[in-house]
C-alpha cells in the first residue's frame, strides 16, 4: 500500500473547532499482471474525514447557570477505504502444491507448482469503503460532578470483500465478490457521578448503555444469503439475509 494524506485543524476562540482529513492509497492487492486482459485496476481509493465540535457554554457563559459547567456539541463524517489481502483477486500458486519432477537422466529436478483453484478469482474486485457519520454531545453539570456523553452513529460499509460459497461444477468451491451494503447503527450513552470529592480522594461511579443494530441492506446480484457460522453436527447455524438482521441464527437440522 503507498498512501498520501494531509490533515487541516481550525479553531476559533477554543469555542469551535474543526479538522479536515485526506487520504488516497495505492493498493498493489487490486493489480492485475498483463495476461488478465480485462482485470479492471480499481487500486485506487480516496477517503477523507471532517470532525467539528462546538463548546457552547463558552460562547454563552454569561447565560449559563453556574450548575451547568460544560457543554459539547460534535458531529463527524468519515470514509474509510482497504483492499484485499495479498492474491485473493488472481489465481495463484501455494507453497503446498509445489512438486519436484525429475530432469530424463535424473541428475537434477524442476520445481513445477499448481494454481490454486479452492476460490474463484474476481477480476472486478472494488475496494471496499466504510462511511460513518456520529452526531453527540457531552455536557457536564455541578463542578463536573455528573457527566452526561450521549452519541449516535450510523455505518455503511459498501463493497465489501467477502468470500462466499460457488457452484462446485464452476471448478472452486468459493468466489470472491462485493457485497453492496451492510449498515451498523445505535447509540452510547454513558453516565458519570462524582458524590464524594474531598482534597485526599474521591469516588466515582459511573455506567454505560449502549444499542446497536447490523442490517444487510444488499449483498450481490447472485448471492442472498452468507453464511457466517457453519455447524458440522446439526448444530445452530448464523446466517446473514439480504434485507435482514446481520448475524440470525438457525437451525443447522434439515
Amino acid at each position: 500500500v503507498f498512501g498520501v494524506s494531509a490533515i487541516v485543524n481550525l479553531g476559533w476562540k477554543d469555542q469551535l473547532f474543526l479538522e479536515l482529513t485526506g487520504r488516497n492509497d495505492w493498493l498493489s492487492t487490486l493489480t492485475y499482471p498483463t495476461y488478465v486482459l480485462d482485470g479492471q485496476n480499481n487500486y485506487t481509493v480516496f477517503y477523507p474525514s471532517a470532525n467539528a465540535s462546538w463548546v457552547f457554554t463558552d460562547t454563552f457563559r454569561e447565560k449559563m447557570p453556574e450548575w451547568f459547567s460544560f457543554g459539547k456539541l460534535r458531529a463527524s463524517i468519515a470514509r474509510v477505504g482497504m483492499g484485499p489481502s495479498a492474491y485473493e483477486t488472481i489465481k495463484g500458486y501455494g507453497v503446498y502444491s509445489q512438486t519436484s519432477i525429475y530432469t530424463p537422466d535424473r541428475k537434477g529436478s524442476v520445481i513445477a507448482s499448481t494454481p490454486n483453484l479452492g476460490t474463484a478469482y474476481n477480476n472486478n474486485v472494488k475496494p471496499e469503503i466504510q462511511q460513518q457519520i456520529e452526531l453527540g454531545f457531552d455536557a457536564r453539570f455541578f463542578n463536573e460532578r455528573l457527566t452526561v456523553d450521549f452519541a449516535y452513529y450510523k455505518a455503511n460499509t459498501y463493497n465489501q470483500i467477502m468470500t462466499v460459497g460457488s457452484v462446485s461444477e464452476s471448478g472452486a468451491s468459493s468466489k470472491l465478490i462485493n457485497a453492496g451494503n451492510i449498515q451498523n447503527q445505535g447509540i452510547e450513552l454513558s453516565l458519570e457521578g462524582t458524590p464524594i470529592r474531598t482534597s485526599d480522594w474521591r469516588w466515582t461511579v459511573g455506567g454505560n448503555f449502549t444499542i446497536n443494530r447490523g442490517k444487510v441492506k444488499e449483498l450481490d446480484s447472485e448471492v442472498k444469503e452468507w453464511q457466517l457460522l457453519y455447524s458440522m453436527d446439526g448444530g445452530p447455524e448464523i446466517y446473514a439475509f439480504e434485507g435482514g438482521d446481520f448475524g440470525v441464527l438457525v437451525s443447522g437440522i434439515n
